[in-house]
């Protein structure tokens, strides 16, 4: 909800919680790549934002932070992204929603910033991981040999 807090969404003693109960229910010492949801641009600014990442990178419980950006609203996550803590974000890039390439895939190509894209995925040179949808033997198979055809053709995936 737009009324909600940073405080309100990613309390530090929650992120640190689970984190560390996530790193141990994996069985490894750190995460590769830790995603806030649901992120509005407005809380770049909170200082526990910085303090929480800075903590879960310095310790080791994370190598890598992200955001997963909000349905139709890309732009929401430049702001902090050019905070430098942001390494990657997730983002809706498909036949129906490509406007993350107006402003996102720019800032995240000249930022060094690791893109992941999801919801019937399009190809782009700032998309570096896709998620796709395989809730059936077919789409595996489907998704499979268009993800053989290699990263220059524009391709759309079942879920």
């Amino acid at each position: 909800m737009p009324s909600y807090t940073y405080h309100d969404v990613f309390p530090p003693e929650h992120v640190f919680k689970y984190a560390d109960l996530m790193r141990k229910q994996l069985g490894t010492d750190y995460i590769d790549l830790l995603q806030f949801h649901v992120w509005t641009d407005e809380w770049t600014d909170e200082p526990d934002f910085r303090k929480t990442l800075e903590k879960l990178k310095r310790d080791g419980i994370i190598r890598h932070f992200g955001l997963s950006l909000n349905r139709w609203e890309p732009e929401n996550g430049i702001k902090a992204i050019r905070t430098g803590l942001v390494d990657a974000v997730q983002v809706i890039y498909s036949i129906f929603d490509q406007s993350p390439e107006d402003e996102l895939f720019p800032a995240c190509q000249e930022l060094n910033i690791g893109v992941i894209v999801r919801v019937f995925v399009l190809s782009h040179p700032a998309v570096g991981t896709t998620i796709v949808g395989m809730r059936r033997s077919q789409h595996v198979r489907e998704n499979t040999a268009l993800s053989d055809m290699g990263p220059s053709r524009r391709i759309c995936c079942g879920s």
